[in-house]
């Protein structure tokens, strides 16, 4: 198994070259991409995108973090989705992630159109989420977070 998203964050004053824990923003607002504009939520390492499948839905993300440091905290998240049709996240689920084990996020699932003559122009969409972690209790180290969608039918 491989996580498609992995990043790092420095806490509890620890100065690695990372961003700091609790540091990434809420994404509350409309965003556009623009790659020119600093804090752009759409830049940041957070982010999971994954091309949506009809036969095995993503319909939870699977979370796990891990800390160098000593004694680990459990740290609360929320995960956003992106709605290109509005051009705003919204906020879909919150979580609690405990060093060394894998957190599953319920998200919801939209599916693709329907494949008739009157979606032809409709493209295929995917799906584009960010996790944010916006507690900065842990002490002094690095929080190592992977996540990944995932397809389990249950």
């Amino acid at each position: 198994m491989r996580f498609p998203v992995y990043f790092k964050r420095d806490a509890g004053g620890a100065s690695n070259g990372n961003p700091t824990l609790g540091d990434d923003d809420a994404p509350t607002f409309s965003s556009t991409r623009d790659e020119s504009t600093p804090g752009d939520p759409f830049l940041t390492d957070c982010m999971l995108a994954h091309k949506l499948q009809f036969d095995r839905p993503t319909n939870r993300i699977a979370v796990g973090y891990w800390f160098d440091g000593m004694s680990p905290v459990t740290l609360p998240c929320d995960l956003w989705v992106w709605d290109s049709k509005s051009e705003k996240w919204y906020k879909a689920a919150s979580g609690t992630l405990t060093s060394g084990a894998l957190t599953y996020i319920r998200i919801p699932y939209l599916a693709d159109s329907p494949a008739t003559q009157s979606n032809f122009d409709v493209p295929n969409q995917s799906l584009l989420v960010m996790l944010v972690v916006s507690d900065n209790s842990e002490p002094s180290g690095t929080v190592h977070i992977v996540a990944g969608p995932d397809s389990a039918i249950f």
